[in-house]
């Protein structure tokens, strides 16, 4: 058997193969502006079902690509604002819960980004304190050299504050 044929073989069974993994239908994403980057970066691992199957905020689908490019490859800066951009756009919860999430999503954001450098989210969580304790906390942090812009400090402990409510302990 020559290369191409082998390379045609070879290329029908795994879309043999994707095609039972989706009984039968291939699933496509929406046509839109950033689905290429979609195609290249996301459903190469995971398919278009678990893309089209999601639905998170803005802030979530960032976190969520920010996660991926962690544990796989970085997407370039042009084309990782297209992708979220696109996934946001097509896959997202309801306006309504996006209001009502948008300050403790945004708090989880900025708590992804400042505090996690120097801990792990199992040490935040132990914290239980009320939310005066994470103000007081998060002060001593940002002297200490946290980047925690002013206007995402509310935002960080409402969801820090969420995140360890006491037990009643």
């Amino acid at each position: 058997m020559n290369r191409r044929a082998a390379r045609t073989l070879s290329l029908s069974v795994v879309f043999a193969a994707l095609t039972a993994v989706a009984g039968g239908q291939v699933s496509t994403l929406p046509e839109a502006p950033g689905v290429e980057v979609a195609r290249g970066h996301c459903v190469a691992c995971h398919g278009a079902e678990m893309l089209t199957g999601q639905r998170l905020t803005r802030t979530g689908w960032d976190r969520e690509v920010a996660k991926m490019e962690r544990w796989s490859r970085p997407v370039p800066a042009p084309d990782r604002n297209r992708l979220v951009d696109y996934l946001a756009a097509r896959f997202t919860v309801t306006a309504a819960a996006e209001s009502a999430a948008a300050p403790v999503e945004r708090g989880r954001a900025v708590h992804d980004r400042a505090c996690l450098t120097c801990h792990d989210a199992a040490f935040m969580r132990a914290q239980r304190l009320t939310e005066g304790g994470w103000r007081r906390t998060v002060a001593k942090m940002i002297g200490w050299g946290a980047p925690v812009p002013p206007d995402d400090l509310d935002a960080l402990i409402a969801f820090l504050a969420a995140s360890t409510a006491q037990t009643g302990r």
